[in-house]
């Protein structure tokens, strides 16, 4: 049994020596003909030379955007009418109160002529 043992541990011994010699072969063979393959055709490239220069150098990228608030209001009027002139700049701090727009009456004031003068003439019935 021992010398079975021994059989097989020679075998496989000498099995492992001769795969490595002939890998080691087959190895250098590989190394040869990859050294003797023919590169591949590159095209030339051109490239520009120029000089460093000393500076400061500013990385900046401008971006097209639009800022929004997280607080607005929606502004609404009793009235109607179209708005005249408007009175404080965008983002002024304002109080209760405050003018904020004029309107223009003109649509306002002839109503109120008109409805005087039907009440003026039921008035007088």
């Amino acid at each position: 049994m021992k010398n079975k043992k021994i059989i097989v541990t020679v075998v496989v011994v000498l099995a492992i020596i001769v795969l490595g010699i002939k890998g080691q072969g087959l190895l250098e063979k590989r190394k040869e003909e990859v050294a003797n393959e023919a590169l591949p055709n590159s095209a030339q490239i051109s490239v520009e030379v120029t000089k460093a220069k000393q500076g400061t150098l500013k990385d900046s990228v401008s971006f097209l955007a639009e800022i929004l608030s997280d607080k607005s209001i929606k502004l609404s009027t009793k009235l109607v009418g179209y708005v005249e002139k408007v009175m404080v700049e965008e983002a002024q701090k304002v109080k209760k109160g405050d003018l904020l727009v004029t309107i223009d009456a003109v649509e306002l004031k002839s109503n109120i002529k008109a409805l005087e003068s039907t009440f003026q003439a039921q008035k007088i019935d």
